[in-house]
């Protein structure tokens, strides 16, 4: 259950853990250290235990109270939490790194750092383009159609990708079995930025342990 905020919305099921996707104007994090990313639309998630930059695009920590940022602007921002070992993450998903199966990374590395069980591992994405505003190219239609063909749709010579459902099927393949679908889609809503909406900034998205 998401609720509304004034810097946004807050995840109120996941005891333990804080979730918060932001909206456009306001960054709530101000005067606090966090941990971000520099993003390269890959596959790479780090491991993290204070506040830092890292390159990659999702990483996952075990430290109560730091916060893990990404930013988006129509990618998804995708939380993870297992409430047994403590252990939470998030991760980008843009084209680029769903086909790169980042989802499936990101499982793996919490199970291989911190023996997490894919079934404990409860997923939840945010804020992000869906399935009928993410319109491509031909090009990204058929490198998607081969990885994933029950996530893309052509219409009327138009092609489509379900950025949501290609990540469900990683994630499931990895075993994980709770996933919540998005409620927004950032194109549609426009309390969120986006990028097909020709804006250029971004908005932040993190998760932290309490």
């Amino acid at each position: 259950m998401w609720e509304r905020k004034e810097y946004g919305y807050e995840w109120k099921k996941w005891e333990g853990c804080r979730v918060v996707q932001g909206v456009r104007h306001i960054f709530p994090l101000k005067g606090r250290e966090y941990a971000e990313l520099y993003q390269i639309h890959s596959s790479l998630v780090r491991v993290v235990n204070k506040p830092v930059k890292v390159v990659g695009d999702g990483f996952v920590t075990s430290v109560p109270g730091l916060p893990l940022v990404v930013k988006t602007a129509d990618c998804y921002p995708v939380f993870l939490y297992d409430s047994d070992k403590r252990i939470c993450g998030i991760y980008h998903a843009g084209w680029r790194g769903t086909l790169l199966e980042i989802g499936r990374e990101a499982v793996r590395v919490m199970k291989e750092v911190f023996d997490c069980l894919p079934s404990s591992i409860q997923v939840l994405f945010g804020a992000g383009i869906g399935k009928e505003s993410y319109m491509v190219g031909k090009e990204v239609y058929e490198l998607s159609f081969k990885k994933f063909p029950e996530a893309v749709e052509e219409r009327n010579g138009r092609y489509y990708v379900d950025l949501y459902l290609a990540n469900r099927i990683s994630l499931e393949k990895e075993g994980v079995k709770e996933i919540i679908p998005p409620r927004w889609d950032t194109f549609i809503h426009k309390e969120f930025y986006s990028k097909r909406r020709g804006e250029t900034e971004r908005n932040i998205a993190w998760i932290e342990l309490l």
